[in-house]
């Protein structure tokens, strides 16, 4: 396929117009040949069924009377047919009566069924055809005719239909060579003029059509996209040239913003950071790279002094929560000034087109130290102030007691200088405040030339006063603004005032700047105007501020619509209603009203007073609270019933009043039908339970009663076998020789060790069943008890006992006995085999549990068999070596696991074994 796919058009023309000639031309001959050889094949069929028929008929007399020899002379007759290699006659019996071979045949059968039917083998016709008359069955004709004619005919096709197939082929090429540039060569040319296009980006270029056809149609095609790919082109050399130049704008602002801005990437890492970044922090943009503000490097502090922790960090809660964080004051350490910088930081969380979660939060921040400072400075100042004007209240009265009789001339001249000092300290006041307000308060005439320039201008513009004074104003101005000056000038002339006009100027140094205007005309002491006083005020950071604002609003407007839940804003009324002030389209999808027939709304002229009186009972609990609540509320609703988790969040005026509720619904209406149904699936197992519990106690009983009869019923037996054993090995003993008392003794060990074995098994299930009876059980004296029935059991042992003093246990006292009765029992039996011994029980603590012990020093075991200890039936010894039924182990284990308990063993050959236990 590879190299049908590398050929050229006008090779693969060619091909393709071969492939189909060869394979038409195939198709062709192979039906026919097919059909010809079917043909021939069912007229050989028809003329050896003919014969073979002839034959039979001849036949018929010999085969009624056995004559072999006649049979015989009427077969040979068939040699006059050159294919036919073999024939035979056989009886009604199936057996070959005579046969006919051309040649010898080993492949004669020598019986048939008598039916007709023919079949191709091995190059060979064989036909059966039965021998009838009148409906009377006498014998089958087999005849066997070579196929090599037809083999010779099907060579003769093939021949023939490959040297066709060879002239057509040559001819096809022929025809293909030359109608092939019909199409191949407009096509040709098409990619020639598209190579031309993609090696010059020269989208001017056209190629030439030559007829109507879908060619002709796909040249129209191709120059009407050239045409549209220039003109793309073109669009964008342009945008592409107006993105950069909004990058370079991006970045100058970026570079030269005096908020400090942060970028940190879905890790809370950060990623940039601009100069005034580095300024306001005092570190450099390389010591920021990376890191987190979880980092405690950073020294945060809240307004109080107190630590500022990491994770609630406005950046780090933005990527949590996945939105804004606003205005939040912190104190950051300044390494170089020693001191902290106070900053007041947002912190907004940027999305991917169709994601949730951001990809990276932006935060800006801007240094306050200054201002905080200032604004300790003016609290400081107002009650020195406060102070002062007491005094002076203090004084004033003072005076007005002591000038009373004074001539009144004096209070008039005072007056006069009193106003005078005033008038002329308002002046300095003001000359200052023009001096060095941070606005550009420039003064000029009405021909616009520049008459005062203050320092507030110097520092907007960035001109000196000296540049601009006497100069014009429309230095200032942009091209596309110098309609502006004519207009406010002649207002100006009229008297008018104009206040917050915003436009754009340019400073020294190009830059352009957004400003806000307050114009007012300048008069003399008759009230004629002579000049023109203009404030400007630098409102670039507003104007972003407002664009990001814009942003933002867009951003959770997108959200606002678009997110899953249901988001609504309620106002609270003074009344102590709610009014709907905004709902999300989620909203309306879940309770089915429109926004149309909410907003403005309270909840009583929006849903039933049923609904009503539900809703407004949370709104009311979320006033109370102060703070964030959850709640879950069953309304209905046009939509149907629906179950509802509600957020509601309450808003503070700056009296601290609960004046807004921010509500955030989740339909949970599936899981609440989910939940009913696992309660109520949940019941139904419970009735279940209840039930099998019954069920399985009558159960018990009944298998209880069992056990008890089968034990009563097995121990008769068993007795009667130990009993008559020992009367013969009593009575019969001068009868009985050895091996037969040997056989005796051990048929009566074994009954005595199935007696044994029943009541392990009895002992076994007493303790699953029945209630246990919890209290205080010394274990140490009932080791003491199960320690002193051993001794008297064999005297003779040399066994040391170590039993630890008040070992106390909570648990059922007569279940305690058997596990310790059991495992003393077990560590007494596996040390019989050793002179001396020493068993031990004790407590000691293993993770914060009490772990119980008793521990040997006997045979021991493999702790690779360790997990079979406490089966029943399970035995690590041989009886002949340790007797024992294997119950004891496997009826501690579920005492102990009835209390809550856990078991487990330690042990090692020959070395002895530790068996520990718990009791919670």
């Amino acid at each position: 396929m590879n190299i049908f796919l590398n050929l050229s058009i006008k090779s693969k023309i060619i091909l393709i117009i071969l492939m189909v000639t060869t394979i038409t031309i195939g198709i062709g001959f192979t039906v026919v040949t097919i059909n010809d050889i079917n043909t021939y094949q069912k007229e050989m069929v028809s003329s050896t069924t003919i014969n073979a028929k002839l034959i039979g008929e001849y036949c018929i007399v010999p085969l009624t009377f056995g004559d072999q020899k006649e049979a015989t002379k009427i077969i040979e007759k068939i040699q006059s047919l050159p294919s036919v290699t073999t024939a035979c006659i056989y009886n009604e019996d199936g057996k070959l009566f005579v046969s006919y071979q051309k040649v010898e045949d080993k492949d004669i059968p020598t019986s048939i069924i008598a039916e007709e039917k023919f079949v191709f083998e091995n190059d060979n016709l064989k036909v059966f055809t039965p021998i009838k008359f009148n409906n009377i069955f006498y014998g089958t004709v087999y005849v066997k005719v070579s196929t090599d004619l037809l083999s010779e005919k099907i060579n003769r096709y093939l021949i023939v239909m490959i040297s066709l197939m060879i002239g057509l082929i040559i001819f096809s090429y022929f025809i293909a060579s030359r109608f092939q540039r019909v199409i191949s060569k407009p096509i040709l040319d098409l990619a020639l003029t598209a190579n031309k296009i993609t090696q010059g980006a020269d989208f001017s270029l056209r190629v030439k059509k030559d007829g109507a056809d879908e060619i002709g149609l796909l040249y129209d095609s191709f120059n009407e996209m050239l045409t549209q790919l220039n003109k793309r082109q073109k669009e964008r050399d342009e945008a592409g040239e107006s993105l950069r130049e909004n990058e370079k704008k991006y970045r100058t602002l970026f570079e030269t913003m005096v908020q400090g801005v942060v970028y940190l990437n879905a890790k809370g890492h950060i990623i940039s950071a601009n100069p005034a970044a580095e300024r306001i922090l005092g570190l450099t943009f390389e010591q920021m790279l990376g890191r987190d503000f979880i980092d405690p490097g950073w020294g945060c502090i809240h307004e109080d002094g107190s630590n500022f922790p990491g994770d609630t960090h406005p950046a780090m809660v933005a990527l949590k929560t996945e939105k804004e964080v606003r205005n939040v004051i912190m104190g950051v350490f300044h390494h170089d000034k020693e001191e902290y910088v106070w900053i007041n930081i947002n912190a907004i969380p940027q999305f991917h087109l169709g994601e949730t979660k951001p990809f990276q939060v932006y935060m800006t921040f801007e240094d306050i130290t200054e201002r905080k400072q200032t604004v300790e400075k003016i609290k400081l100042l107002n009650e020195e102030e406060k102070n002062r004007n007491e005094e002076l209240i203090a004084k004033n009265i003072e005076l007005k007691r002591a000038r009373i009789g004074t001539l009144n001339i004096i209070e008039d001249l005072s007056k006069e200088i009193e106003e005078r000092k005033q008038a002329q300290q308002r002046i300095s006041q003001l000359a200052a405040i023009v001096e060095f307000s941070d606005d550009a308060i420039i003064g000029n005439t009405l021909d616009g030339i520049i008459t005062s320039w203050n320092k507030g201008a110097e520092k907007i513009y960035g001109y000196t006063e000296s540049e601009m004074f006497g100069k014009p104003i429309s230095l200032l101005i942009l091209p596309e603004h110098a309609e502006e000056m004519p207009i406010i000038f002649q207002k100006i002339k009229e008297g008018k005032h104009i206040e917050h006009y915003e436009t754009v100027r340019k400073r020294k140094d190009m830059k352009l700047i957004d400003l806000s205007l307050t114009i007012s005309p300048v008069l003399n002491s008759e009230g004629k105007i002579i000049g023109v006083s203009t404030t400007g005020r630098d409102i670039t950071e507003r104007k972003k501020a407002e664009d990001a604002l814009r942003e933002s609003e867009w951003r959770f407007r997108e959200i606002f619509n678009n997110v899953i839940d249901a988001l609504y804003l309620l106002e609270v009324t003074d009344d102590g209603h709610f009014r709907t002030i905004e709902v999300n389209p989620a909203l309306e999808r879940q309770t089915g009203i429109p926004r149309s027939q909410s907003l403005g709304k309270t909840q009583e002229e929006i849903v039933p007073e049923d609904v009503a009186r539900i809703v407004n009972g949370k709104y009311h609990r979320c006033v109370e609270a102060g703070h964030p609540i959850e709640e879950e509320v069953e309304l209905d609703l046009p939509t149907g019933r629906h179950y509802f988790h509600s957020t509601l969040i309450p808003a503070r005026d700056e009296k601290g009043k609960v004046y807004r509720i921010v509500g955030i619904s989740r339909d949970i209406t599936e899981r609440k039908h989910a939940e009913e149904e696992i309660l109520r699936l949940n019941q139904e197992l419970e009735q279940r339970v209840t039930e099998r519990t019954a069920q399985l106690e009558i159960a018990n009983k009944e298998l209880e009663a069992f056990a008890y009869s089968v034990s009563h019923d097995l121990r008769a037996p068993l007795r009667g076998i130990d009993g008559f054993s020992q009367v013969l090995l009593e009575d019969y003993q001068d009868k009985i020789d050895a091996q037969g008392k040997n056989y005796l003794q051990r048929v009566r060990s074994g009954a005595q060790r199935m007696a044994q074995l029943i009541d392990d098994m009895l002992n076994l299930s007493r303790v699953s069943r029945g209630e246990l009876n919890i209290k205080q059980v010394n274990l140490s004296e009932v080791a003491k008890e199960i320690i002193a029935v051993l001794q008297e059991s064999q005297p003779e042992r040399q066994v040391e006992f170590n039993i630890q003093e008040k070992i106390i246990a909570r648990g059922d006292a007569r279940l305690l006995h058997i596990v310790l009765e059991n495992l003393f029992n077990n560590a007494w039996k596996f040390t019989s085999k050793h002179s001396t011994a020493l068993i031990e029980f004790g407590m000691q603590k293993q993770k914060d549990k009490i772990v119980y012990f008793i521990r040997d020093d006997g045979a021991g075991f493999n702790m690779n068999y360790a997990q079979k200890l406490f089966g029943a039936f399970q035995r690590l010894h041989a009886t002949t070596e340790f007797s024992g039924t294997g119950i004891g182990l496997a009826t501690v284990q579920r005492v102990i696991h009835r209390h809550g308990g856990n078991v487990w063993a330690e042990g090692e050959v020959e070395k002895g074994a530790t068996f520990y236990f718990t009791i919670p």
